[in-house]
């Protein structure tokens, strides 16, 4: 099979931008919500949060699931934590993942002023639950715990939550608490700080991502390299305790590159957000793509935009799933709107990462940033637009793309083919090569189905519709045995004569 790259060069030279099959709001959304700063999705269900939800109060936060059923998504659930309260900003992170859902709220003063707390929910299949409050053994206010959070990606009852604040040995550089179910109690199974001397304001725990025994931490303020280049720590669970593994740098360190603001995993891949990076343009920003081999992780490949712009922050947010790698860009310009924002879909192949489509906002709007948090499953993807205006000012909205269709099985998903060009003559959403290979009669070959071809209507020489007196009489007044060219010459033999006429009056009456 040839290498995804040289499968789509064939059909496009640039990637086409796709539109969202729905924009997904708060059922009781409001003005300055900033819904979808973080999104989630899992196996047909998109959950999102909203942080700047008030309900009574102000900031108290809230989460919400909405699902496909019956080809069309809808709003199933809103999750709010027992007692919830002002300024905490539940929902700042979320992650969704079989029948767990967790959230966080780093704000949360309930054991200590911007100390933080999380919550679990458990779904009965139908809805969620909370289940159970998490906070880390040793309180401290302002760790801003909740910041980040990650239940792992391989389907286990474990999770893991950022605390970007929480102090080791004095300095506010940040630690992350993993937690795993045993019974029917989540219990905290570990705490992880980056190893050595560590700087106020390392950030290490702003993004995590837990896959299996393995955990990545970023830390996008590292100064290893240069200032802020950024740095992502990566741990492996050895028995009980969670082990050091490598700390993973970018390739070409830029200062204030913020290597590590978003990570995502899955398995020996690890790809990592530096949205603060050049990458062509001042901060256009990269991807970097990491793998685990036999000796250790190793760099694989640098991600770009298709046409990189100045500022544009690609790789604001990072979700992996399968070969389809999700990645935001919440200052892009996709259209003509300025700094609307989006994401880009990229698929592995032979020869590594291909960028198989941009995916922009319905109806954009200035710096809506679309592309600050993204999710995918199953190539459904969600996209956060975090200050897109619904029916309210800045309310936000999540942009829901299904590109699961692939009918030809050559990893180009029917919507991108169809958006680079390849036919639909019936407008059935699949393009015509896939509807002759299931069927569809082709009779002369050409590529078109047959029921999309038109079917000449002979004898009717006027056009009218139909073969009547009036066509008739056209050709009588046309009858000639010499050589000519018109229109009554119907088998275009060269004279109009009876066969002309035989084929007139057989088809006679109203053309199909």
């Amino acid at each position: 099979m040839l290498p995804l790259t040289a499968i789509f060069c064939t059909l496009v030279a640039t990637p086409p931008v796709i539109q969202p099959d729905a924009v997904r709001v708060a059922s009781d959304g409001a003005a300055y919500d900033a819904a979808a700063s973080c999104v989630s999705a899992h196996q047909g269900r998109v959950a999102f949060g909203v942080r700047g939800r008030d309900d009574g109060g102000v900031n108290r936060g809230a989460v919400y699931v909405h699902a496909l059923a019956g080809g069309s998504w809808s709003q199933v659930q809103k999750l709010t934590p027992a007692a919830p309260a002002d300024r905490e900003e539940f929902g700042t992170s979320v992650s969704l993942r079989g029948p767990w859902l967790a959230a966080g709220a780093p704000l949360s003063d309930r054991d200590g002023a911007d100390m933080g707390s999380a919550w679990i929910f458990e779904s009965n299949g139908v809805n969620f639950s909370q289940v159970q409050r998490l906070v880390p053994p040793a309180l401290q206010p302002g760790a801003l715990f909740g910041c980040s959070i990650a239940l792992d990606g391989a389907g286990s009852a474990r999770v893991a939550i950022g605390a970007r604040r929480e102090a080791v040995n004095g300095v506010q550089a940040g630690a992350v608490h993993i937690f795993r179910r045993e019974g029917i109690t989540w219990v905290h199974e570990g705490r992880v700080v980056a190893p050595g001397v560590v700087t106020e304001g390392d950030d290490f725990g702003q993004s995590i991502a837990l896959h299996g025994n393995t955990l990545a931490v970023g830390t996008p303020n590292e100064d290893v390299t240069e200032v802020n280049a950024g740095g992502v720590h990566v741990f492996r669970l050895q028995g009980s305790a969670w082990v050091h593994e490598a700390l993973v740098l970018p390739p070409n360190p830029e200062p204030l590159g913020e290597f590590g603001n978003a990570v995502t995993l899955q398995d020996t891949v690890l790809a990592i957000g530096a949205y603060r990076e050049d990458g062509g343009e001042a901060d256009a920003g990269q991807v970097h793509v990491f793998s685990r081999g036999t000796t250790g992780w190793g760099f694989t490949q640098s991600l770009h935009a298709p046409a990189p712009t100045a500022g544009a922050e690609f790789g604001s947010s990072l979700a992996i799933d399968g070969d389809a790698l999700v990645i935001g860009a919440a200052r892009a310009t996709l259209g003509t709107t300025p700094q609307s924002g989006g994401a880009y879909l990229f698929r592995a192949g032979q020869t590594g990462w291909a960028p198989l489509a941009a995916l922009g906002p319905a109806s954009a709007q200035a710096s809506e940033f679309m592309g600050a948090s993204v999710g995918v499953s199953g190539l459904v993807v969600a996209v956060g637009a975090p200050l897109r205006s619904q029916s309210s000012l800045y309310q936000g909205a999540v942009s829901v793309i299904d590109l699961s269709a692939d009918c030809d099985g050559d990893l180009i998903p029917d919507r991108i083919a169809l958006a680079a060009g390849a036919q639909d003559c019936n407008g059935n959403g699949v393009p015509d090569s896939c509807d002759i290979a299931q069927g569809e009669p082709d009779e002369d070959g050409n590529g078109v189905p047959d029921s999309c071809e038109v079917v000449p209507c002979l004898g009717d020489l006027n056009d009218s519709g139909a073969v009547n007196a009036v066509d008739l009489a056209l050709l009588i007044a046309s009858w000639s045995d010499e050589p000519g060219s018109t229109s009554a010459d119907i088998d275009g033999n060269g004279v109009i004569n009876g066969a002309d006429l035989g084929i007139l009056l057989s088809s006679w009456g109203e053309c199909p």
